[in-house]
């Protein structure tokens, strides 16, 4: 099992692993039939950790970030919905007449 250090923040991790410097990392040393890796070589995926602070001031915004992209969301798929049944009303008297 892998575990951070104690000078590094779990969720700086976790947003770490969501990053396209880990995602190619991790692609490059896929093999095998199904992809796999490799403990020995996740081990060696490398990861820039700055000084706690830096990785806690981090983690802040993206959780900042994280929350506003889902309000976002729900707006999006909200206003979706309406032009949907906007839509279906048109269509309807446009064939009722």
């Amino acid at each position: 099992m892998l575990e951070p250090f104690d000078f590094m923040n779990p969720k700086f991790i976790y947003y770490f692993y969501q990053s396209e410097s880990f995602k190619n990392q991790f692609k490059s040393k896929m093999n095998g039939l199904i992809g796999g890796v490799s403990i020995g070589k996740f081990k060696t995926i490398n990861i820039v950790v700055p000084s706690l602070s830096e990785q806690n001031e981090i983690v802040k915004k993206l959780d900042e970030f994280y929350i506003e992209t889902k309000k976002l969301k729900i707006i999006y798929e909200t206003k979706i919905s309406y032009l949907e049944e906007l839509k279906k009303s048109i269509l309807e008297k446009a064939f009722k007449g």
